[in-house]
Order: structure tokens, then C-alpha cells, then sequence
């Protein structure tokens, strides 16, 4: 059924490339690689770090051992692609994200027995959209999903959006809760979203799912910067 509205859809609405208008496609090669991060650096601190992209003292700290994106965030077709997909209802572009998001989870995170958790919004704010972004991402994905055992219980505002780093990581504060705790014991967690800034709704979410004896604990999301 799903791919059977997928195709409707794709016939009702054409895909258009986010970055530069082109037909037939959610984004085309040339944008990809025009808005292609290259990074070198810990997700958080900022100082050189390994494949991981998260350094030793920070994956202790902030209790995940990799980050893993594509795409820098600082680009206006950047914006313009996940803005559009996220705020225009374009749920079909989820597969094309997803492709770029797989591979870059292939490049650069280590093998293991991955469970993919992405990251809720509050329920008003579903109800608003319509649809998670990052769960219609984390499904395509062929790993195993874990869907409902993270939810938010506090409506934040958009991170993306925030002052500083400091509101950030206090506006997360307490904003989740774990509902299925079975359902995290034991596994290693791949944490999905669309956009981190700063880490903070990663790093809280984290902190939740290692209390609740998750084995490992990495993210990959589109955007990063």
C-alpha cells in the first residue's frame, strides 16, 4: 500500500531538485555534492577526531561514540531541501534523503546489529506536520526501527532556533521520556534526525537511552553546522 501512494504521489507531484529546481529527482547529484560536508573535527568541541567524528572525552560525556552526516547545514540549498521536505509536506522526498543519509551511515560508522531510533517530535507538533520527518527517513533505511519507545514529553522550540549554545541544551532538559524500555536493554541505538546544531536533542536522548541499558549509542542525521 505504501508503495502504491508513493507512486500516486510521485505522478500527482513531480520531484523537483530542493537546491536548483531540476525535474525528476528531490535532489540532484550536482546539489548533493555542492552542499557535501567535510569534517575532521568532533561533533561537539570541535578539535580533531577520528572517523567517528566525536572525540574520547566527548562520546563519555555526551554518551555517544559516533555522529555521522552528509550534508553541511550551512548552505541555503541545504535549508531550502529539508525546510521544503519538513515544512511543504513532501513525504515522498524521505527515500531520496534516506539514500544519502544510508551511505554515509555505511562510510563511516562500524559494523554492528544497528537499531534505528529516530528522534520524536512532541504530538502537537506531529499533528501540526502531519508526519515525523525523521521517522519516514529512519524506515528507509532497511535496518531494524524502533519506533515508539522514545517519545518528547515537553514541546521545545526549534533548536535550529535557539539563542545559544547554552539554551539549547537547557531546552532540551527532561523534554523525553522512555515508554518501552524492553525495547532499548541491550541493543545498539542509531539515533536518526534531520538537523543537529549544537547536539543537544541527540546528547538528551542519549543520556535517556544509556540509563535504560542501551549497549552502544551513535546518530546519523542529514545536516550538521
Amino acid at each position: 500500500m505504501r508503495n502504491v501512494i508513493h507512486t500516486t504521489m510521485q505522478i500527482l507531484f513531480p520531484p523537483r531538485c530542493g537546491g536548483c529546481g531540476a525535474r525528476g529527482v528531490w535532489i540532484c547529484d550536482a546539489c548533493a555534492l555542492d552542499i557535501r560536508a567535510y569534517s575532521e573535527s568532533c561533533f561537539f568541541c570541535e578539535t580533531r577526531a577520528p572517523s567517528t567524528r566525536v572525540c574520547a572525552p566527548c562520546a563519555k560525556r555526551f554518551a555517544i561514540e559516533a555522529i555521522a552526516w552528509p550534508w553541511r547545514y550551512n548552505h541555503e540549498k541545504t535549508h531550502k531541501i529539508i525546510g521544503d521536505y519538513k515544512y511543504k509536506g513532501l513525504r515522498g522526498a524521505a527515500p531520496a534523503l534516506a539514500k544519502h543519509l544510508q551511505q554515509t551511515i555505511i562510510q563511516n560508522l562500524s559494523k554492528d546489529d544497528w537499531h534505528t531510533l529516530p528522534i520524536p517530535i512532541h504530538k502537537s507538533k506531529e499533528r501540526e506536520r502531519g508526519f515525523n520527518q525523521s521517522y519516514l527517513i529512519a524506515r528507509e533505511l532497511g535496518l531494524p526501527l524502533i519506533g515508539r519507545a522514545l517519545v518528547r514529553t515537553v514541546a521545545t522550540p526549534p533548536q535550529a532556533r535557539s539563542d545559544s549554545r547554552k539554551a539549547r541544551f537547557e531546552s532540551i532538559r527532561d523534554a523525553f521520556e522512555i515508554k518501552r524500555p524492553q525495547d532499548i536493554e541491550g541493543k545498539a541505538i542509531l539515533l536518526i534526525d534531520d538537523v543537529a546544531t549544537t547536539g543537544a536533542t541527540l546528547s538528551e536522548a542519549a543520556r535517556l537511552l544509556k540509563r535504560h541499558g542501551a549497549r552502544r549509542i551513535a546518530a546519523a542525521v542529514l545536516a550538521h553546522g
